[in-house]
């Protein structure tokens, strides 16, 4: 019930009553307060301990990425660090993006040990792993599409079917906390700027798109919007939308079958 000093510990599948059977599934994950920062013109990743009074001590120099390194993600056992690089493609003379970079993270002092690259879409952006650490989802943004992985034991990912279409210029990806849907931020999508594609993910991993497969987020009557961020509140009740054109944030309400309805706001 109480975090240990200078850890974050994660408790899995800790609930429970009346059970008939040894309970072998409970397992606890504590992890270093740490912090990664990509660097993109250095293609680094810098990699920090957070003290107990917030200020940020290197655990190291940092570690080369792929080209234009854009977003590193952290799976929840905290044990795998992933990288879009946004820039990087060997075979085109780096000039577009198709890999991720994988990382192993240390038990003990937190460094990153490269781990190898995986091959994703065109221009990754962003990444997001569900919260069992079983699956990836990569954004590609000059593939309008996002590339779905399961993590293997070792922390590589491996191709899980095939990408799935998303809107245009596809930006954040997000899964909600329960682990059932995945949302993603278009900037400009065929027709409609500022959308939001919405999927379920299947027993296996793979997304499943919902219907409507996408939701606009434009104010009424300027035809702008520009989804490029998006998140999902701890209860999963909500998602919220940042817009860069309209410099709005759109309010959305989760159904219990994961869509999201536009929350009307009142007015101010």
């Amino acid at each position: 019930s109480t975090q240990p000093t200078g850890e974050t510990c994660r408790i899995t599948n800790g609930t429970g009553s009346n059970l008939a059977a040894n309970v072998t599934s409970v397992s606890v994950n504590c992890r270093l307060p740490l912090a990664y920062v990509t660097n993109k013109i250095d293609n680094t990743v810098s990699q920090f301990k957070i003290n107990l009074d917030g200020t940020l001590t290197s655990i190291g120099a940092p570690v080369n990425t792929g080209v234009t390194p854009n977003v590193v993600t952290v799976d929840p056992t905290g044990r795998f660090a992933y990288v879009a690089n946004f820039g990087d493609n060997p075979g085109s003379g780096g000039t577009q993006g198709t890999t991720v970079s994988q990382y192993l993270i240390d038990a003990t002092t937190g460094a990153l040990t490269p781990n190898g690259t995986a091959t994703t879409g065109l221009n990754p952006y962003s990444i997001a792993i569900d919260p069992t650490g079983q699956y990836a989802y990569v954004t590609n943004q000059g593939a309008g599409t996002v590339s779905q992985f399961t993590i293997n034991a070792n922390g590589t990912l491996s191709a899980l079917g095939t990408p799935v279409a998303t809107g245009s210029k596809p930006y954040q990806v997000t899964i909600d906390p329960t682990g059932k849907y995945v949302y993603v931020a278009n900037l400009a999508d065929a027709g409609t700027v500022g959308g939001v594609s919405q999927y379920t993910i299947s027993g296996t991993g793979e997304l499943v798109p919902m219907s409507p497969a996408l939701v606009s987020t434009t104010t009424a009557g300027n035809g702008l919007g520009g989804a490029i961020g998006v998140a999902v509140n701890p209860a999963g009740t909500y998602a919220y939308v940042t817009n860069l054109f309209d410099k709005t944030i759109t309010r959305f309400s989760i159904g219990g079958t994961g869509a999201l309805t536009p929350v009307v706001e009142a007015a101010q």
